[in-house]
């Protein structure tokens, strides 16, 4: 492989990559609201490492 398309199949994965977390993202965060009243709140505070979110157990 020339030096060229080496760096083109890199761009390739990171935009892939990009593109499936923005993904994932959204989907996380559309899916939040629902499930409000049937997943603990300690579960759904983990969520806040991916998707900034208000977590009740985190306010004092």
């Amino acid at each position: 492989m020339r030096a060229w398309e080496i760096i083109s199949e890199i761009a390739r994965t990171i935009l892939i990559m990009s593109a499936t977390g923005g993904i994932i993202a959204l989907l996380l965060f559309a899916i939040k609201p629902l499930c409000i009243g049937l997943i603990p709140s300690p579960t759904l505070c983990a969520v806040k490492l991916i998707v900034p979110v208000n977590c009740p157990a985190t306010k004092r």
